[in-house]
C-alpha cells in the first residue's frame, strides 16, 4: 500500500509540471493573465460586467441631440426628445450668451424654417441662466417639428453653439381665418384684405395664433395667389386682451411708424377682419407699445 502510495504522488507530480499546450516551450506562467488565444472564465466575466453597465448611443442620447448636447452656451430643457406638444410650444433652457440673447428656430422634419423667436435669460452675465419662450405654430407642421435654440455671435452673427429637439406636434386641427392684402385682386385699395384659410394645430388662444400667424405673412401658396405681407420686419405682438367682445391687440413700437399711409391701411384692415372673423369678438382696439393714438402712424 505505501509503495503504490508513493507512486500515485509522483505521477501527480509529472502531470503538474508537464508544459501548458497553449503557451510556447519555456515561457514562464504568470498568475493571474490567460494566455493568447484562450478566455478566461474569471476574465471574461470582469470585462464584461463594466460594458453591460455602460449606456448605450440610444440611452445617452434619449431626450436630447448628441451632435448639439453640450456644444457650448445654450441648453434646450424642456421640451425634450420625442416628447408631444401643443400650440404654443412651450420652450425652457439655461442659456450662457451675449446679453442672454438666444434664438429660437422651429423647422419642419425637412429642415424647412417654420418660425422664427428669441428669448431672454435672466440672471447674470456670463453665467447659465433660465429662459422661457412660448412659439405658435402658425402653419401646419405635419406630425412633428424640430426645435432649434441657438447662441449667435455678436461680431457676424454666424451660430456659436446650438441644441436641439425633434418633437411629436399634437394631431387635433382647428380652422383659422386670415386676411392680407391682395394687390391683385385691388390693386388701387389698401385697405381691401382677402381670406385665407388655414387648418392649425388647436390652441387655448386662438386671437393670439391668429395674429401669430398674420404676422408671420402668408405662405408660398397663397403668396402665389396675389396675398401679402403688410407688417414691417421686427413687427411683434406683445399682447392681446380680450373683454366684453372687445379685443385689444397690442404690438411692439415697430407698429408706431410703419412706413406709408397704404401700409397703414392694409395693417389694420388684415388684424381687424382677422379677428373680426373670431367668434365673440365685434370690436377691434389696435395699440403699439401700449398707445392707441400713436399706433399705425404713416
Amino acid at each position: 500500500m505505501r509503495l503504490f502510495t508513493a507512486f500515485l504522488a509522483a505521477g501527480l507530480v509529472l502531470a503538474c509540471s508537464s508544459p501548458d499546450p497553449a503557451r510556447p516551450q519555456g515561457e514562464p506562467s504568470v498568475p493571474g493573465t490567460t494566455p493568447p488565444g484562450t478566455t478566461s472564465p474569471s476574465s471574461s466575466t470582469a470585462t464584461s460586467a463594466p460594458e453591460q453597465a455602460a449606456p448605450t448611443l440610444t440611452e445617452t442620447s434619449a431626450g436630447e441631440n448628441q451632435a448639439d448636447r453640450g456644444a457650448g452656451n445654450v441648453i434646450l430643457e424642456s421640451p425634450r426628445q420625442g416628447e408631444v406638444v401643443g400650440n404654443p410650444i412651450e420652450i425652457s433652457g439655461r442659456a450662457r450668451t451675449f446679453e442672454n440673447h438666444v434664438g429660437i428656430r422651429v423647422e419642419d422634419t425637412a429642415g424647412r424654417l417654420l418660425r422664427t423667436s428669441y428669448a431672454t435669460a435672466t440672471g447674470e452675465l456670463g453665467e447659465f441662466n433660465p429662459f422661457s419662450a412660448e412659439v405658435f405654430l402658425p402653419t401646419d407642421p405635419g406630425r412633428s417639428v424640430r426645435i432649434v435654440i441657438f447662441e449667435s455671435s455678436a461680431k457676424d452673427g454666424s451660430i456659436r453653439s446650438r441644441d436641439s429637439a425633434i418633437v411629436r406636434v399634437r394631431g387635433d386641427r382647428s380652422t383659422v381665418r386670415l386676411h392680407f392684402p391682395n394687390a391683385t385682386r385691388w390693386p388701387n385699395d389698401c385697405s381691401k384684405v382677402g381670406e385665407v384659410v388655414r387648418n392649425l394645430p388647436t390652441t387655448i388662444s386662438p386671437a393670439r395664433l391668429a395674429i401669430e400667424a398674420l404676422i408671420s405673412g402668408p405662405q408660398q401658396s397663397e403668396e402665389i395667389r396675389g396675398y401679402s405681407d403688410p407688417f414691417p420686419e421686427g413687427s411683434q405682438l406683445q399682447s392681446i386682451k380680450l373683454s366684453g367682445g372687445t379685443v385689444t391687440v397690442d404690438f411692439n413700437e415697430r407698429l408706431r411708424n410703419v412706413g406709408g399711409s397704404c401700409r397703414a391701411q392694409g395693417i389694420r384692415a388684415a388684424v381687424e377682419q382677422t379677428m373680426l372673423a373670431i367668434d365673440g369678438i365685434d370690436r377691434v382696439v389696435i395699440t403699439a407699445g401700449g398707445s392707441e393714438s400713436l399706433a399705425l402712424q404713416p
